[in-house]
């Protein structure tokens, strides 16, 4: 779904949780080219607002707001408001990127794919955008992850190679809020607080079993400090994307758990990281992720066959299917979507999942066995 934009006029609501969040401005006025002026309605919740590096506000309140650049914002309680006015013209305003991490604002007046938005630049291999809570890697000429739309409001980090500019895109017609898609990562194991720290530290991984690359949906990975969760892992096309929030300055040691999203299991992870704000882990080279203590490790069944598969209605197991006591369906970041107790002819039910790609999880008498199959 669109809509169209007849004019450069403006509209869409600035929402901000209680906590950290990162913003940018579009709107060409006067009354919203200081730090002031753009908090305007919400300044009463505001506890700070700067710039990665100085206070803006409250300490230099006319400070001029830059929308080619980000902020962040410290509020002590969740506010919105409705922003209107005349847009900038995107392409009158240039993004220019230093070397390594550089604060972008979004200036076209609604939201836009990301791939889209980014139309203008030529990015270079394995540079990373990023925004409070999801991000993408540019790898094999196209852009990897869990953040695929900008929206007006929000503020945006991009680390660059090296230097380099870009203008976005002069648009009328942007996707409707809702119509772009997400990734979920909420399967009800562990929580956590995005808007509790500033800053964070993003992660491409891929988590092995015993020397095996794990199947996804198996397992839930997600990193701590001490025994606070501070972000949980995605999975895109066989690797983990992770957002781990924190505070750059305080050296904290970053460790990661994996929950057996079958068994109810929890298992440490061999490796750790010190949060430092960075990204870590490449498309072509993950950071690998090793699970520790395992006891399924080395139980997998054999001699279990699905089929068929895709599958439409109704799915089968053949092969020793007398010693089946469980089967679960699950989608590729945990999620069980289905529980079956037992087994017989009459197969597996599976007419109501939606369209994509789950794993299956058997449990027998010997073990477990895993398959993955596409549901059409």
């Amino acid at each position: 779904k669109y809509y169209v934009n007849v004019n450069d006029y403006v509209e869409y609501e600035l929402s901000v949780a209680e906590g950290w969040n990162w913003v940018s401005t579009n709107i060409d006025d006067a009354k919203e080219n200081s730090a002031e002026g753009f908090l305007g309605p919400i300044k009463h919740a505001v506890l700070e607002m700067d710039d990665g590096e100085n206070v803006i506000y409250p300490a230099m309140k006319t400070v001029a707001i830059q929308p080619e650049s980000s902020y962040r914002l410290h509020m002590k309680e969740s506010v919105s408001c409705i922003k209107t006015g005349i847009g900038y013209a995107p392409e009158k305003k240039k993004i220019t990127l230093n070397e390594g991490w550089n604060r972008i604002g979004y200036i076209p007046g609604g939201d836009m794919l990301m791939e889209d938005a980014l139309v203008g630049l030529k990015p270079s291999e394995n540079d990373v955008i990023k925004s409070l809570d999801e991000f993408a890697v540019y790898s094999n000429g196209k852009w990897n992850g869990t953040m695929k739309k900008m929206s007006p409001g929000e503020g945006y980090m991009y680390y660059s190679a090296g230097k380099n500019e870009f203008y976005y895109p002069v648009s009328r017609v942007f996707e409707v809020e809702d119509s772009v898609g997400s990734y979920s990562m909420d399967n009800g194991v562990w929580n956590f607080n995005m808007h509790k720290y500033a800053d964070n530290m993003t992660i491409v991984a891929s988590l092995f079993v015993d020397n095996v690359p794990a199947i996804d949906g198996i397992y839930t990975v997600a990193a701590f400090v001490g025994e606070e969760c501070r972000g949980k892992g995605i999975y895109i096309d066989g690797l983990l994307y992770i957002v781990v929030n924190g505070t750059a300055q305080n050296d904290e040691v970053v460790s990661f758990k994996a929950y057996d999203n079958v068994t109810d299991a929890c298992y440490d992870v061999e490796e750790s990281l010190v949060f430092d704000a960075m990204h870590h882990g490449s498309i072509m080279k993950p950071f690998k992720l090793s699970l520790l203590n395992d006891m399924s490790v080395g139980a997998s069944v054999i001699g279990l066959n699905i089929y068929p598969n895709p599958v439409k209605s109704v799915m089968y197991v053949a092969g020793d299917n007398g010693a089946i006591k469980t089967i679960k369906i699950l989608t590729p970041n945990g999620d069980v979507v289905l529980v079956h107790e037992g087994y017989n002819n009459e197969g597996v039910y599976v007419r109501n999942l939606s369209s994509g790609i789950y794993v299956v999880a058997i449990s027998t008498d010997r073990g477990y066995y895993y398959s993955k199959i596409i549901k059409m």
